[in-house]
């Protein structure tokens, strides 16, 4: 007699998607994250928000943004919105996969913290994005996340 065995699918799923959506597949020459942020600003009506120093990224965030080639981290002034954006390019991919796994946890971290007393707020979180590609790395929490992970696909695409 045949045993079948169920493989569950939401584990393989999310393997898979990570497949698709992790670092990888050179796409040409890395983007000016300015230039990419600049496109956003265009596109997408932010909140007020504040640059992060190197030193506050490596506080809150375990991350030093000194020895990438370029990080833009962008926090919302309104305490109790929980809008970032960051715009990492790495030094190399194995960086940006790094800085990828704090993004991931920082989500994780954000939705355990407005899960009961921000419930608005934690849709948003919920929802957040992470886009790792060679030595780019995103991270969009915002209502308005999707759209910015479309203008930096489109950016990486050429």
């Amino acid at each position: 007699m045949k045993m079948h065995r169920k493989i569950p699918l939401l584990p393989v799923l999310a393997i898979l998607l990570a497949c698709l959506t992790g670092c990888g597949g050179r796409t040409g020459q890395p983007p000016d994250m300015e230039a990419v942020l600049e496109e956003i600003r265009e596109q997408v009506e932010l909140p007020d928000m504040y640059r992060l120093t190197e030193k506050r990224i490596l506080d809150r965030y375990g991350l030093d943004a000194g020895a990438m080639e370029q990080a833009i981290f962008l926090v919302c002034e309104n305490g109790l919105q929980v809008d970032e954006i960051w715009l990492i390019r790495a030094a190399d991919a194995l960086d940006a996969q790094s800085a990828a796994a704090a993004a991931e946890e920082h989500i994780r971290q954000l939705c355990r913290e407005t899960e009961e007393y921000l419930p608005e707020q934690y849709a948003v979180v919920r929802e957040g994005i992470v886009l790792c590609r060679d030595e780019v790395l995103a991270l969009f929490i915002s209502p308005e996340a999707d759209t910015m992970a479309e203008i930096l696909e489109d950016v990486l695409s050429g």
